[in-house]
């Protein structure tokens, strides 16, 4: 038998991490907030890594004393501008920080134990705590209890992802953006402190994280629009895409140790 994946990217469920207050409201009205990249970098830099991250959105990095690149890069674009962290200066663009992300958990199949037998079996993936302390400001469990009801962490799993990225790029589309302008994204983690350059199109930078963050399985939802009031419209209010109560579950835990999620398959091998 291969010992690889043939479609490691297939995709089972999103998950969101959250309160109850907003997990309630994101399975009764599907009302969703989009983010911008600038909000993360604010994010880590007032409250710690996690939800934050201070090198999103970058798309190169070199030496602060590497004159020739910090030229290069600086005229990319005509709208760079550049932060010197650790001894590297990162370059951004400001477009790419003010464009509306939506950003969710996604359960791939290759992150299940690979079988060593073929047949029908139960195949497990481990989903790391320092996912769920993330979005949950890093409490401790006893802490938790202290809190007030609705700002208690939930989870929604959504289980037909396919059904509700459709509801939401039609939402958006209703709005006035253009279908050419919803990019769908799978995150990909990479070493960024260290000298790269992304060699993608803006705004694909934001394809791109930290590997530092890997254990959060991104996938992601970007509005590359120009709209200015589309942007600030999404930027500062909530969507609502319609009750998800037939796609999606909300449950009431703060899986602080992490989770092991199961799933059934029937598994065989690939002719050669």
């Amino acid at each position: 038998m291969n010992n690889i994946w043939a479609k490691p990217n297939d995709l089972f469920a999103i998950l969101r991490c959250t309160n109850k207050k907003y997990a309630k409201r994101l399975v009764k009205l599907g009302s969703i907030k989009f983010n911008t990249p600038k909000s993360w970098v604010e994010e880590e830099k007032e409250k710690g890594k996690g939800r934050g991250d201070i090198l999103e959105g970058v798309f190169a990095a070199c030496n602060m004393l590497d004159v020739e690149g910090i030229i290069s890069y600086s005229q990319q674009y005509n709208d760079v501008y550049g932060e010197i962290i650790d001894g590297l200066t990162y370059f951004r663009r400001k477009r790419t920080m003010d464009l509306p992300c939506y950003c969710f958990f996604l359960l791939r199949q290759g992150l299940f134990e690979l079988p060593s037998q073929e047949g029908v079996q139960k195949l497990s993936a481990e989903i790391s705590g320092r996912y769920f302390r993330d979005f949950a400001d890093n409490l401790k469990e006893e802490e938790i209890a202290d809190l007030e009801e609705d700002k208690k962490p939930a989870i929604v799993l959504i289980h037909d992802i396919d059904e509700f990225i459709h509801r939401v790029i039609q939402k958006l589309i209703s709005m006035g953006v253009k279908q050419s302008e919803i990019m769908l994204e799978l995150i990909e983690y990479e070493n960024k402190k260290v000298p790269f350059y992304c060699t993608a199109n803006s705004p694909k930078e934001l394809k791109l994280k930290d590997n530092s963050f890997s254990y959060q399985e991104e996938g992601r939802i970007i509005v590359n629009t120009d709209n200015h009031k589309i942007k600030e419209y999404l930027n500062n209010n909530p969507i609502q895409i319609g009750p998800l109560n037939d796609i999606a579950q909300m449950e009431e835990v703060y899986l602080y140790e992490g989770a092991i999620v199961e799933m059934t398959a029937d598994v065989y091998k690939l002719q050669e």
